[in-house]
């Protein structure tokens, strides 16, 4: 057993022993620890809200978080508080600009917050940077990793992430949950690349349950899964992974509706979410959605949503089709294409969130990443290497991740600066669309 653990941390030490990996590493260091100040400099005025409203849910306050009147008065008694308290703090400059916080997440969402929160808002401000931070290092890694990145690649690309990144940077000023939502797409696809194992696969189902219960914008992966094992006739892992997405809403929907005192919390928040006063957001207010200029509703929402599902489960039964034709691969060579595929899966389904959801802040964009990392990954050996193959494996994702950063190529567009966001972000998420669906016909 000592001999295992020495040969893994010396496998671990030879890969830093390559002066580019070793370079990038404290490249990496330096700009995790710069992205931390930054963000320690924000009030995060989304976190605020948040905070406000599983704090004030915690201390039994008698006004509904849903109601209109209920957010007018929490928000005035929490601006008092902070502002008689410190009018200098984070929490002050955050009160001030929510003065009537708009609490549109999850009753389960603000459980999680509650989780985290002792009832002091600039420590728990501080604990979700670092949170936040983590979770998002840690799904960039999973996804480099089972994509099959060196660790230099890996650090290549965690590098621009981190200094450039508009999406990061948007999601640390406001301290919004993109960050956390990337590190639980990465323990979900770290679940799945095991998923010849029973229990595994039941834990990936019930992190998916837990996943779109905290932000249903990523519903489609709900779908997307399932839908997976129904073409490869995967029916075991279909149940399973079913079996443990029904235990996750149960049990996610039992503690939150214990937290709020009952499940009518659940029906405010259906109520509130499907209201045209929260769907309509105009796009000089910030809001990149695609979908939202079409006006759908939430019922044509739903609707395109599973279209685009089931595109994307169209191109993977195509996929699979044309592997069939294919020689056997040997075990190791197979699971690296599973976990491929899964990651593509997981990536894919955050864009359809992005081409549908009626609200698309830039903070949201960070959900491109997955996608991003997959469409960038190392081409398998022996692989066509010719000018069409390199823009496509190369070039376009590039230009994909010169778009997300937006900043370095800000200067070359004389444009109004929601305009040139609305561009590079659509163009983004486009191109990994479209390589997203081509790759999933070509794994090898």
């Amino acid at each position: 057993m000592k001999m295992g653990k020495m040969d893994r941390r010396d496998t671990l030490l030879n890969r830093f022993y390559d002066p580019t990996a070793f370079v990038l590493f404290v490249l990496v260091l330096l700009s995790f620890i710069g992205a931390w100040n930054y963000a320690e400099e924000m009030p995060g005025i989304d976190y605020y809200v948040a905070w406000v409203a599983a704090d004030a849910t915690r201390n039994g306050s008698e006004h509904a978080i849903y109601s209109k009147e209920g957010r007018y008065r929490i928000g005035r008694e929490y601006r008092t508080a902070a502002l008689d308290e410190n009018p200098d703090s984070r929490q002050a400059t955050s009160a001030r600009i929510q003065s009537v916080p708009h609490m549109t997440a999850t009753p389960f969402m603000y459980w999680v917050i509650e989780l985290f929160s002792s009832g002091d808002y600039e420590a728990d401000l501080t604990a979700w940077h670092a949170i936040a931070l983590v979770l998002f290092v840690f799904g960039v890694v999973v996804f480099c990793h089972m994509s099959g990145y060196s660790a230099a690649a890996l650090l290549a690309i965690l590098l621009p992430c981190l200094v450039w990144m508009e999406p990061l940077h948007a999601d640390l000023r406001v301290a919004n949950v993109n960050s956390f939502q990337l590190g639980m797409l990465g323990l979900i696809l770290l679940l799945l690349a095991k998923d010849s194992e029973r229990r595994v696969l039941f834990a990936a189902g019930f992190m998916v349950a837990l996943l779109v219960l905290f932000k249903p914008n990523l519903a489609p992966v709900a779908v997307l899964l399932p839908g997976a094992w129904l073409i490869r006739g995967q029916y075991h892992k279909l149940f399973t992974g079913l079996a443990g997405m029904v235990a996750g809403t149960l049990i996610a929907f039992a503690i939150s509706s214990y937290f709020f005192g009952g499940f009518t919390a659940w029906i405010d928040w259906t109520g509130l979410i499907s209201s045209r006063t929260y769907q309509f957001v105009e796009a000089s207010q910030g809001n990149f959605s695609t979908g939202q200029s079409f006006k759908l509703g939430f019922q044509g929402q739903a609707i395109l949503s599973l279209a685009l599902c089931a595109l994307v489960l169209v191109f993977f039964w195509w996929g699979g089709k044309a592997d069939g034709n294919k020689p056997a691969l040997r075990g190791g060579q197979q699971k690296v294409i599973t976990s491929v595929e899964y990651a593509q899966l997981l990536g894919l389904a955050c864009l359809v969130h992005m081409f549908v959801s009626p609200l698309v802040w830039t903070h949201y964009y960070l959900l491109a990443i997955p996608m991003l990392i997959v469409a960038f990954r190392p081409w398998p050996e022996g692989s066509d290497r010719n000018l069409p193959s390199f823009l496509l494996h190369r070039v376009l994702p590039a230009i994909a991740l010169l778009c997300l950063m937006a900043t370095p190529i800000r200067g070359f567009f004389d444009m109004e600066d929601l305009d040139f966001y609305a561009m590079v972000n659509l163009t983004a998420i486009c191109i990994l669309a479209l390589l997203g669906l081509w790759q999933l016909q070509f794994q090898d």
